[in-house]
């Protein structure tokens, strides 16, 4: 991730089609206010996050970015977060395979035993990517999610190391 990459991730967090589906985002992102962020994570020391921008090998564009967040280095577990901002570069698998990167990182290298992550019940596309990636629905918190037209569950999912499938020769997957 580079400070430069402000401008591109502000138009993502400020979609509102990409702030439907992400609930780190619920309120639009100002340019400072961006730009502030990605002064934190920069200068972040890798204690309590990792954070990742998912690009495209063809164009280089950077068409997404994912993050380990919440690290717990005892209990060895952190939580997930993912999101592919460029409408044109979702549903090509993006997500999937910078997730098999991420899995190969957080199990392989930072010796993690599980990862955890928060999904909206209506947000199908993600449940099923989640659930191909081996994600287990591990809880749910009943009409906790307040959208447009109403109230909609929290999905609780977790991943343990051992139940990963090592990423194909490709790193998808």
């Amino acid at each position: 991730m580079r400070q430069a990459d402000a401008a591109i991730t502000q138009s993502w967090r400020n979609d509102p089609v990409v702030r439907h589906n992400t609930l780190g985002f619920r309120f639009p992102i100002t340019q400072e206010r961006e730009e502030v962020w990605f002064e934190r994570i920069l200068r972040d020391t890798g204690q309590n996050r990792a954070d990742f921008a998912i690009e495209c090998v063809a164009d280089d564009a950077l068409v997404g970015m994912t993050h380990l967040c919440e690290i717990d280095w005892i209990a060895r577990h952190a939580r997930l977060g993912v999101v592919i901002g460029e409408a044109a570069r979702q549903g090509q698998g993006y997500a999937a395979e910078a997730l098999g990167l991420l899995f190969d990182y957080a199990f392989n290298i930072l010796n993690l035993r599980r990862i955890h992550l928060q999904v909206a019940s209506y947000n199908r596309r993600a449940l099923a990517l989640y659930a191909r990636l081996g994600f287990i629905e591990e809880g749910r918190l009943r009409e906790h999610v307040y959208l447009d037209d109403g109230y909609h569950d929290l999905i609780l999912m977790g991943l343990m190391r051992a139940d990963c499938a090592p990423p194909s020769a490709t790193g998808s997957a």
